[in-house]
């Protein structure tokens, strides 16, 4: 990277403005921010201008102030003066986006949560789609389990607010979540880094662009992570929650001519983590309960293994202290300590290969992407934080293979005043998940295989009206269809089961869900300047229905549940001044969502089910700010409000709408962030760049019914880094530190019948990076 390069954009992003929501929302209409400084250059940047910003979030480059979408964009060089590990951590530099690096439902770090504007999933089975969509170079990654990416030789990433369901289709209704790894050059150049921290952190990493022949040319990345665990597990004395991860991506560029260019892209990680990192939060000590995992464990086995200090009732009496109890005894003072015993581990294999063709045919551009992923995961969980076999996660497998196909035909007529797109999708996914539990009440599997298959077909057009108002209409017509065949039964008939062992839970024959639906987009956008537009946007969103497939109890038919639906209304600004030193960039939106996809336990269940709940209203607005007022130094500042909240409930079970806070989950009503940098020249060309970053969140529930337990306060966090570059660009040494106050704060978190579990985040610590470059 170019000195001037880690001069001009080398941010940190702090949060703490304060603004009367009327202010705010006025001064998203007048503009909306840039995103974390710079993002994909076009030309060598000047230090006294910010850099212009190229995304491809209507499927063809274009300035991001001449995109009328709210868009947080980050570039390669951005991300790493941010010092991110992965995809998931900018969520804390980007307005109204949750990316949690642990599904609740699974406590360990191969399946991720993804919410944007209040709209996500917090489930990621096969037979459950994800609210927002993440793509790599252009490939929909179907499965939440091995989607958090390592940032690993990256070009950019965008994210896209709102449902996108014409461009990018099923499964956006919050949004999308767009990575786009760096190509093949056709110059020679190569990198070596490392980065050692605190819990015995060592990161390895290198990157080879290779030109191969006069049209041929390769890029190379190759990293490995390592860590010790953050947590300790007090039966054995262990640090849990370590990390042991290698990764690749190798992308080879082929241009036989000037019209035709193929990319073929291979990526593959073999993950290893160790998951005892959870922590108990709550255990439900009532006889009134006789379904809780503790009245079960209590009234059965306590007295069996201890019968003179062990019977229910002395289990749940004041300061009962037996062993053999399960009550409060085993909740820990410590957040990082754990009275878990049993191994627990998260193995993740997963690969993919993908082939791009871009050809130029007359005037008209023809894209073709093929894509193959798959992913193989296998994990295992003491969640009921005790020695004893309350509730054990033995066993947690999914394999999943996915197939992709995707056709787009670009062009333009009428003097260049309408640019369109027609396009055709496939997708074919085959994949089996089962869970085996050892509970209080049985040892039981659930689980079974799920086949998906989509089409879809999709145009798009943006026409000039005048020279300053363009209308874009797009819409897309989807079919899917999946079916499902469960493998449910009772293991062993022992504990309270009166199910003979291998009676199915579930019939063993397939069930079928198929569902079509259309959604349209309508977009105006008015350019007063060619510095300031202001644009209304009109768009649908759709999530494809499934079954529920983690049961307990027999049932003679297999529970469905039916699409998910958003409606959006947006309306926003972007503005470049003070000859393109200060950008602001914002959006107000409405969102009116149906048929929502929840997962909840009915009072005395002992498995979750997943519905559809009825209703919700979601308002709020971004803002997003870049200013560069002298050469080197550049401030950002980013701002979301959401107001989200249910409007009725299907289902008077699990209805929250009566509750004291009826909020939806994963929806803080603020978030801030801000950064500032500054790069010092130094003798001989070298440069100096520290940063500082700061992000808050208001506070946040980690499911539908607002417990407490799973619920996180608000909290806020510092980073800082230093980075020195010499004046050839040939080193860099960098020294950062993340959580620097050591807040404690929950990442997320489930629960079963009684009982409350979570994961808390990383808390303070410190890296060293050194990078050579040639």
């Amino acid at each position: 990277m170019a000195t001037t390069q880690l001069r001009a954009y080398r941010s940190i992003k702090v949060c703490g403005l304060s603004l009367s929501i009327r202010g705010a929302v006025w001064a998203a209409l007048v503009g909306n921010s840039l995103a974390p400084a710079a993002v994909l250059a076009q030309t060598e940047p000047s230090l006294g201008t910010l850099e212009e910003i190229v995304v491809t979030a209507r499927k063809r480059e274009e300035s991001i102030q001449d995109t009328p979408i709210s868009i947080t964009a980050f570039s390669g060089d951005d991300l790493i003066s941010r010092q991110l590990d992965n995809i998931g951590q900018i969520s804390e530099s980007t307005p109204n986006l949750i990316f949690n690096e642990r599904a609740g439902l699974s406590g360990n770090s191969g399946s991720t949560t993804v919410f944007i504007r209040g709209v996500g999933q917090l489930d990621f089975t096969l037979n459950v789609e994800a609210g927002v969509g993440i793509y790599v170079d252009d490939v929909y990654v179907s499965r939440s389990t091995g989607a958090l990416i390592d940032l690993l030789d990256i070009e950019r990433v965008e994210v896209l607010r709102g449902p996108q369901g014409t461009l990018f289709g099923r499964n956006t209704t919050g949004g999308a979540v767009s990575v786009t790894s760096k190509l093949p050059s056709e110059e020679f150049e190569a990198k070596l880094g490392l980065t050692a921290g605190n819990y015995d952190r060592l990161d390895v990493y290198g990157t080879v662009n290779l030109p191969l022949s006069d049209n041929l040319y390769n890029r190379t990345s190759i990293k490995y992570r390592g860590r010790d665990g953050y947590y300790e597990r007090l039966f054995d004395d262990a640090d849990v929650s370590d990390v042991d991860s290698l990764g690749f991506r190798s992308r080879f560029l082929w241009r036989p001519s000037e019209t035709l260019d193929v990319i073929l892209s291979l990526d593959g990680t073999r993950d290893r983590q160790g998951v005892g990192g959870l922590t108990l939060l709550s255990i439900e000590e009532a006889l009134s309960t006789p379904t809780s995992i503790a009245s079960l464990h209590n009234g059965v086995f306590a007295p069996q293994l201890d019968p003179q200090g062990a019977s229910q009732g002395q289990c749940f009496a004041p300061g009962a202290a037996s062993s053999a109890c399960y009550n409060r005894q085993w909740l820990t003072d410590d957040i990082y300590q754990t009275n878990a015993s049993a191994e627990s581990k998260s193995d993740l294999d997963l690969w993919g290969v993908s082939a791009t063709v871009n050809w130029d045919i007359g005037g008209l551009t023809l894209k073709s992407v093929t894509a193959f992923r798959s992913v193989e995961a296998d994990s295992s969980m003491d969640l009921d934080g005790s020695p004893l076999q309350v509730f054990d996660l033995n066993a947690q497998e999914m394999d999943n293979e996915t197939f992709t196909q995707e056709f787009q035909l670009l062009g333009s007529a009428f003097n260049d005043r309408l640019n369109w797109i027609l396009g055709v999708y496939y997708l074919d996914e085959d994949g089996t998940y089962l869970e085996t539990i050892s509970a209080a009440f049985a040892d039981l599997t659930s689980g079974g295989r799920t086949t998906t298959e989509s089409m879809a077909v999709f145009a798009q057009g943006t026409y000039d009206l005048t020279d300053n108002l363009s209308m874009t209409v797009g819409i897309r017509y989807t079919d899917d269809e999946r079916e499902f065949t469960p493998n449910a039964f009772i293991l062993e008939r022992e504990r309270l089961s009166l199910i003979p062992a291998g009676v199915p839970l579930l019939p063993p024959v397939p069930a079928n869900i198929n569902s079509t639906e259309t959604t349209p987009m309508v977009n105006l956008s008015y350019a007063f300047t060619d510095d300031f537009m202001v644009y209304a946007t009109y768009s649908e969103g759709y999530k494809g229905g499934g079954f529920t497939q983690r049961v307990a109890e027999p049932n003679p038919i297999v529970p469905s549940f039916d699409p998910e639906f958003v409606t959006a209304y947006e309306v926003g600004s972007k503005f470049s001044g003070l000859d393109n030193r200060l950008r602001i960039n914002g959006a107000v939106f409405f969102t009116d969502y149906e048929d929502i996809h929840v997962i909840g336990r009915q009072p005395g269940a002992l498995g979750p089910v997943n519905i559809n709940a009825g209703e919700a209203e979601i308002k709020g607005f971004e803002i997003e700010v870049a200013y560069l007022p002298v050469a080197g130094l550049l401030f950002e500042v980013g701002a979301g409000y959401l107001d989200a909240e249910y409007t009725s409930f299907t289902d008077a079970v699990f209805d929250p709408v009566g509750s004291v806070n009826n909020k939806l989950p994963m929806t803080p009503e603020w978030s801030w962030n801000a950064s500032i940098s500054y790069a010092f020249d130094l003798a001989g060309g070298h440069s100096l760049t520290p940063r500082v970053d700061y992000s808050y969140s208001d506070s946040v529930f980690y499911e539908f019914n607002n417990r407490a337990p799973l619920s996180q306060d608000d909290y806020s966090l510092w980073n800082a880094s230093v980075a020195f570059e010499t004046a050839d660009g040939g080193w860099l040494v960098a020294l950062s530190g993340k959580n620097l106050t050591d807040e404690d704060y929950l990442a997320s978190g489930d629960f079963v019948e009684g009982m409350d579990f979570g994961a808390y985040a990383l808390p303070r610590t410190w890296a060293i990076n050194v990078e050579k470059r040639f």
